[in-house]
């Protein structure tokens, strides 16, 4: 750096910032709840600081301060964006949350791809660390580079509900509530009244700063937000507003002797609109005060003229008049205020009409809603016999959904009192809409904790009602339920299970009655002898068992002997209701779940052939697709490999999923090409069994063609194409239905899995005989989409591709044509040839990787982990190799420094890995120069292999040697 004018940092410094700087980030992470993604981040930046902190490098390295500056930078972004949305509101980071995980899948993959470079120059300064810490840090920086960022789902499901509440104008208190406790659990705090505030407030400030960057869309939709999500709560606010509610009622006595509404200055009142105006502006011209929006819209409307005396306006500038903005308010204030004194007088005569005045004064101005309360007309409208007659009660519910604290704790303490006597009250409140899921919501946010036992009471007093019962589950409110459930009659008991049967459930309220024991208590109703009881609690199970901590209590108590006996039982509502549970038992884990209380796995054997047996027997589609659900997750974990051979074993079942794929109703259809996708992985007789099948073959190409099929269905059509060795049968079947678009379209796309499967299912078209279909494959885009594969695919995929290029690039010398001499008049460019092949070579009729450009991208494969990719690319290069293109086939490798990359295979754990790298660095030596200058360091390099216990690769790394010292 002598010269630049530069200081250079010691590498140990730099390496000490960066690590400070990791964990600074990674904490900051960790604090950011709003999605899950931040914490992945951290634990990238956490892993990336442990390695980097058993790095040991010379500090006179000016590449690797090069490489560690470009991580910092990155590192200063990532900093950036954590610090930003960490200080940012709940409620924005949700309303963000697509593009923060767009911008955090970036943020990763740049800090993975600077990380890369700092591994590659890992490898070529002398950094002393031990391998497993060089192979850990690659195996980091490729999880980066690939990382994908998913929105949770559960911040979709509150954005999806915050967007429809928005649209549907659902503004009430209820709804708020709802979304506030949702949001709250998802990030995992207590939904107390002072973390929401303070999220609240946080919010307002984001709202401010995109006013300042004018993002005025934005800005709309946030205040939205704002508005249906605060909720009426300050200490403070009560206090002003009933010192202000005192003095104006001070005013009133003492100023107006009837206490009659008075009528409005005319200076309240627009010339342009007659009515009292909302927003008063002093038209500068005239001196004159209009209603803003009346007098903007003359003006929109290119009327520039005096509304008062018809001249032109000169000068057409509006300022507000805060003066009579003022006035007007404060006549309102006092006429709202004289209403509500004449309400009360009126209570005592005419109440349904008081009653109806005191909600349009609510309705006019929020603040009469306290007024009311602080003028004490809450104990006089709740007086029983007239609360009744007059529906005074619809009216409380109603304001306890929308009012302020001081409103719903003088109704709540009211109610409480009139329901110890009066059990027509009680009826009454329970058949009000939203007032016992009200109640439910008051007692678990503490608004009135006080009062939560005797709130406690009143829910069970309620709980007589099944619509109250399903009101509080909603609510997650589950204690009535489960005392019934549990301590209940055996009617009681049949009953609240059939009710919850019924319910509609989301996963909050499913784990909400797991935790409180209610599997536990519908099992010992299932062991009844009762078919109705049995029935009864498998349905109200088969709510709660797709809830992943379900799973532990239904072994934990027992259930699932009792659950496998339902389905041998010859009801077939029982067997119904019974197949559903155990496809939700074995989904994902396989039989890991089909144990009994003790933990003894139950004979998997009989519940294949049981199921097997249903899907033969019965006609009902739910039933028969459940079935087909248990084998599907039973055959798919990949040591299940007693459950596929017992369905392989028989070709009558076989031809069962056959039929069903090709002829059945769409659910059963798609099951039967998954269970069929996860035997032919596994099992070469179903293979062999699928493939004769032309129909179900035709079949599986449809649902490949067709884009309204789901993509883990196209993948798995593609796999089992995969799967099917090449013939002249199935090869002309896939060309004939013209399946290449389809294909080449799913490897292009963003399904990983589907990207493997659909280059499976086209290698077959790779090799040399299928020399026009490998021509359509180019023209469709085959090698731009095998280097998308080779970039960012995943390890299978990557291997695939690197197969179907291997079988490309042999048949290219063939199809190369040698230039014939041409006239000196003739273009020159017309005799250039290929680098490699040594004739003229194209896409389109050699198929040339080469001419492709694509070599960088098998030369980048080299440095993947995976000993089978690194393999696999090795192969594809070994093809510039043979025969006459030798020479200029290593001129090539060295132009891409791929003989660079080749040292590190030599020692990777992988005896077949290593022999590939010992032949070609055999076929690179024999070309003198390349011996000349890398002939040595091989030599050095194979001296770790001369032990090997390989035989084989001891015996070309012997040879090797030998004929470098010759």
């Amino acid at each position: 750096m002598m010269g630049t004018g530069l200081e250079l940092v010691p590498v140990g410094i730099l390496v000490s910032q960066v690590c400070d700087q990791l964990a600074k980030i990674a904490l900051a992470a960790q604090d950011i709840r709003s999605e899950k993604s931040f914490k992945q981040l951290g634990d990238y930046l956490n892993n990336i600081r442990k390695l980097l902190s058993k790095l040991d490098a010379p500090n006179e390295s000016p590449l690797l301060v090069g490489a560690l500056n470009s991580l910092k930078g990155e590192l200063d972004k990532a900093e950036r964006l954590v610090l930003r949305y960490r200080d940012s509101s709940f409620f924005s980071n949700i309303l963000h949350c697509r593009s923060i995980c767009d911008t955090l899948q970036k943020a990763m993959r740049d800090i993975g791809k600077s990380l890369q470079l700092l591994g590659d120059l890992c490898n070529v300064y002398d950094v002393g660390v031990k391998d497993s810490t060089r192979n850990a840090l690659m195996l980091l920086e490729s999880e980066m580079i690939r990382a994908e960022v998913r929105v949770s789902s559960e911040s979709l499901q509150i954005l999806d509900a915050l967007q429809a509440a928005i649209v549907e104008e659902r503004a009430d208190r209820i709804m708020a509530v709802e979304l506030l406790e949702k949001i709250a659990y998802t990030h995992g705090v207590l939904p107390e009244p002072r973390m929401m505030d303070s999220e609240l407030s946080k919010f307002r400030k984001d709202i401010e700063e995109a006013k300042e960057r004018k993002e005025r869309q934005e800005v709309k939709y946030m205040e939205q937000l704002l508005s249906l999500l605060s909720l009426e709560d300050s200490a403070l606010e009560l206090e002003a507003s009933e010192r202000n509610y005192k003095e104006l009622k001070h005013e009133i006595i003492d100023s107006v002797e009837s206490l009659s509404v008075n009528e409005p200055s005319s200076q309240f009142i627009c010339s342009l609109t007659r009515q009292v105006m909302d927003e008063p502006v002093i038209l500068k011209a005239s001196g004159k005060s209009y209603e803003r929006k009346a007098i903007q819209t003359r003006f929109d409307a290119h009327d520039f003229t005096d509304p008062a005396s018809g001249q032109p306006l000169q000068d057409h500038d509006l300022r507000p008049n805060y003066i009579l903005a003022r006035a007007i308010k404060v006549w309102r204030q006092q006429n709202c205020a004289a209403r509500i004194i004449q309400a009360r007088n009126k209570l005592e005569t005419d109440q349904e009409r008081a009653l109806n005045d005191l909600m349009s004064l609510c309705k006019e101005n929020p603040d009469c809603k306290d007024w009311i309360v602080f003028e004490g007309l809450v104990p006089i409208i709740l007086e029983v016999d007239k609360l009744l007659q007059s529906r005074g009660l619809k009216y409380i519910v109603k304001n306890l959904s929308a009012g302020g604290h001081s409103v719903s704790r003088a109704a709540i303490s009211l109610l409480l009192e009139f329901i110890k006597n009066k059990s027509v009250v009680l009826t009454q409140f329970g058949q009000e809409r939203g007032a016992v899921l009200l109640l439910v919501t008051v007692l678990l946010r503490g608004d009135h904790a006080d009062r939560g036992s005797e709130i406690e009471q009143m829910l069970d007093k309620l709980a007589d009602n099944l619509g109250n019962i399903q009101a509080m589950v909603m609510g997650n409110w589950c204690k009535p339920l489960v005392d019934r459930l549990c301590r209940g009659s055996a009617e009681s008991k049949m009953e609240m299970a059939k009710a919850l049967a019924k319910f509609d459930l989301d996963d909050s309220r499913r784990e909400s009655l797991i935790d409180a024991h209610v599997i536990e208590a519908l099992v010992d109703i299932l062991k009844s002898r009762q078919l109705e009881s049995k029935l009864a609690s498998l349905k109200a199970l088969e709510k709660l068992s797709c809830h992943d901590k379900a799973k532990r209590h239904f072994v934990e108590s027992g259930a699932v002997p009792w659950v496998i006996d339902s389905v041998h039982r010859s009801e077939q509502r029982l067997k119904s209701s019974a197949v559903a549970i155990l496809a939700d038992l074995t989904a994902n884990h396989g039989e890991s779940f089909l144990v009994d209380a003790n933990g003894t796995p139950i004979h998997i054997k009989e519940i294949v052939e049981l199921v097997i047996e249903i899907i033969r027997s019965f006609g009902n589609l739910t039933l028969r697709t459940n079935s087909a659900k248990v084998l599907l997750n039973l055959a798919a974990p990949t040591d299940s490999h007693d459950v596929r051979k017992i369905i392989s074993s028989s070709d009558q079942c076989l031809a069962t999923f056959l039929h069903l794929a090709k002829v059945a109703e769409p659910s059963l259809r798609d099951v039967s090409v998954l269970l069929l996708f996860s035997l032919c992985s596994n099992d070469t007789d179903a293979v062999s069994f699928v493939s004769d099948d032309r129909d179900f073959l035709k079949a599986l190409l449809f649902l490949i063609k067709e884009d309204s099929v789901k993509m883990d269905l196209r993948a798995a059509a593609a796999g089992i194409f995969s799967s099917i060795p090449s013939n002249n049968t199935v090869d002309k079947l896939m060309i004939g239905e013209d399946a290449f678009p389809a294909l080449v379209k799913m490897i292009s796309g963003k399904d990983l899995e589907g990207q493997e499967y659909a280059l499976g299912a086209l290698i077959r078209f790779t090799t040399s005989e299928h020399v026009e279909a490998k021509r359509v494959l180019i023209e469709l885009g085959l090698f731009d989409h095998l280097k998308q594969v080779l970039q960012s695919g995943r390890k299978g995929a990557k291997i695939k591709a690197c197969i179907a290029l291997t079988n490309i690039s042999r048949n290219t010398p063939r199809l190369s044509i040698e230039p014939q001499r041409r006239s000196f008049r003739l273009s020159r460019k017309s005799s250039i040839k290929c680098k490699v092949h040594g004739g003229r070579c194209s896409l389109k009729d050699t198929f040339c990787i080469v001419e492709a450009g694509i070599v960088p991208d098998i030369v980048e494969t080299l440095k993947d982990h995976d000993a089978g990719v690194a393999l696999a690319g090795m192969e594809v290069l070994e093809t510039l190799l043979e025969g006459d293109m030798l020479i200029n086939g290593v001129q090539v490798l060295h132009q891409f420094e791929t003989i660079e990359h080749l040292f590190p295979l030599i020692n990777l754990n992988s005896c077949i890995c290593s022999e590939k790298c010992v032949d070609l660095f055999d076929m690179i030596l024999k070309v003198s120069e390349m011996k000349e200058k890398y002939g040595q360091r091989v030599q050095r390099t194979l001296t770790s292999l001369l032990a090997s216990r390989n035989s084989s690769l001891k015996q070309k790394a012997c040879k090797l040697f030998r004929e470098i010292a010759d």
